[in-house]
């Protein structure tokens, strides 16, 4: 009898952690504000990296450098669609300011309905840059890598341009994506996607 009465609480409790777990997937799903937290800002920031605007769909304090922007296209156009379904979404990302020769660090996080459709999100952007980039691959196999950030498994893409390149990092966190574009330094492009804490 003790053993049913532990079965039934187990049973319980996973129900309630899992309605938290979706109440928390649907809370920053609809609200662009709710993801912000995650974006490195002021102290959080590593050095070399000031934020100079954060982009989302809902606020709009040009003072406070926050502008409103519809994301959606951005999202496709950086290709997180594609064969597997992501769902509905919602984004906000960050633009960070470096040396003047170069052009702006990224942070884009978005939240989905669930940690399959970020995982689908993340599949779609890894399928469509191998896809859009056969050639380089073909020369250099390692120019995408795994490696740890915070924890979790990421996807670290080394991007080749005249100017040396950028390194760029993409994970999820449950229903979380990570997009994170950094520099031509390893060392700091990682230490902004770990600024994430997700």
């Amino acid at each position: 009898m003790k053993a049913i009465y532990i079965l039934l609480l187990a049973v319980a409790i996973t129900s309630i952690l899992g309605c938290v777990a979706q109440d928390r997937s649907a809370s920053l799903m609809s609200n662009s504000i709710a993801l912000m937290k995650y974006l490195p800002q002021n102290e959080s920031s590593p050095q070399g990296f000031n934020l100079v605007l954060i982009e989302n769909d809902l606020l709009n304090e040009p003072k406070k450098n926050i502008i409103r922007t519809n994301l959606t296209d951005y999202i496709k156009n950086k290709g997180f669609m594609g064969p597997k379904d992501i769902g509905p979404f919602n984004a906000t990302l960050a633009r960070y300011k470096q040396a003047e020769s170069q052009n702006d660090a990224i942070v884009a996080l978005v939240a989905l309905k669930d940690e399959e459709h970020a995982q689908a999100a993340v599949a779609n952007y890894i399928l469509n840059y191998r896809q859009s980039h056969i050639k380089e691959i073909e020369v250099n196999a390692t120019l995408i890598n795994t490696t740890i950030i915070n924890k979790h498994s990421a996807t670290e893409i080394k991007e080749s341009s005249d100017d040396g390149g950028s390194y760029l990092y993409l994970w999820n966190n449950k229903s979380i994506t990570v997009w994170v574009l950094g520099n031509t330094s390893k060392e700091a492009s990682f230490k902004l996607a770990s600024a994430t804490g997700l």
